[in-house]
């Protein structure tokens, strides 16, 4: 696949895959593994994540689990930057500050 002549919205709604009803009725699951599994393919979209963000004076990325996780460790080392790690209820030690939120099939809790 030839990443350079298409812009990344393109090619990623052209990688992306869509599975309704999981994980119940009603909801639709985004499955990043399409993008993961070409190298190319996730070269470019992180890059064009590191470019959207170069004019950005910050000193830490913050990422969302599980999927943040992927793209924020390689963001992580194209612009040298830290990253805070946000993640599920009880899965961090130490002190952390917590804030919930309402899913389309329920609630959860965030943990930083």
């Amino acid at each position: 696949m030839d990443t350079e002549k298409k812009d990344i919205g393109t090619l990623i709604k052209e990688n992306f895959r869509n599975i309704p009803n999981f994980p119940k009725e009603g909801v639709t699951f985004k499955d990043i593994a399409p993008l993961l599994s070409n190298p190319a393919i996730f070269r470019s979209i992180t890059e064009a994540f590191a470019d959207a963000v170069k004019d950005l004076d910050y000193d830490k990325l913050v990422i969302l689990e599980s999927r943040g996780f992927i793209f924020g460790s390689a963001l992580s080392m194209l612009t040298n930057k830290g990253l805070v790690l946000i993640r599920k209820k009880g899965k961090l030690p130490g002190k952390v500050e917590q804030f919930s939120f309402d899913l389309e099939y329920g609630k959860d809790v965030f943990e930083i």
